[in-house]
C-alpha cells in the first residue's frame, strides 16, 4: 500500500505513460490489489485491475457456495453489489476520453456465470475448512 502511494505521488501530474509504473501487486490490510493493465492514453482501453480477498477476512457460510449453482449465484450477487457501489460512489466525469471511468461488466436480468467476480476453487494442501482460497 505504501509503495503504491509513493509511486502515485512520484508520477502525479506526469503523462499517461508514467502511470505504467504502477502495474503490479499491492498488498492492503484486507486484500491484494493487482493492476494488470494501465491505460496508455485518455482514449485507450481502460486500466484493468483485480482484487483478491482471502476467505479468512470475510464471513460466508460454506453452504452459500457449496455447489456450482450456488457459487454462480454468489459471484453474481457480489458483482451486482460492486456495480451498485460504483454507481453510488463514483459520480461525474473525471478526465477526458475514457480516463476516470470505473466500471464492472454489466449485469442483465439473468444470473449467469461471468468472469467479473470469481470465487476460486480451493486448491493445494488443506481442506475447505481452513479458510484459504486458491
Amino acid at each position: 500500500m505504501d509503495e503504491l502511494e509513493y509511486l502515485l505521488d512520484q508520477i502525479d501530474r506526469r503523462g499517461y505513460k508514467a502511470y505504467k509504473q504502477i502495474q503490479g501487486d499491492y498488498q492492503f490490510p484486507d486484500f491484494l490489489l493487482r493492476i494488470d493493465h494501465v491505460q496508455g492514453d485518455p482514449f485507450a482501453d481502460p486500466s484493468r485491475c483485480r482484487i483478491f480477498i482471502d476467505a479468512s477476512t470475510i464471513t460466508l457460510s460454506k453452504g452459500i457456495f457449496s455447489n456450482q449453482i450456488r457459487r454462480i449465484a454468489l459471484e453474481d450477487c457480489l458483482g451486482r453489489s460492486f456495480s451498485a457501489a460504483i454507481k453510488q460512489r463514483v459520480k461525474g466525469r473525471r478526465g477526458s476520453g475514457k480516463s476516470g471511468q470505473v466500471s464492472i461488466a454489466a449485469y442483465g436480468q439473468q444470473v449467469l456465470q461471468r468472469n467479473a467476480v470469481l470465487k476460486p476453487r480451493l486448491r493445494g494442501i488443506g481442506s475447505a475448512g481452513d479458510g484459504r482460497l486458491g
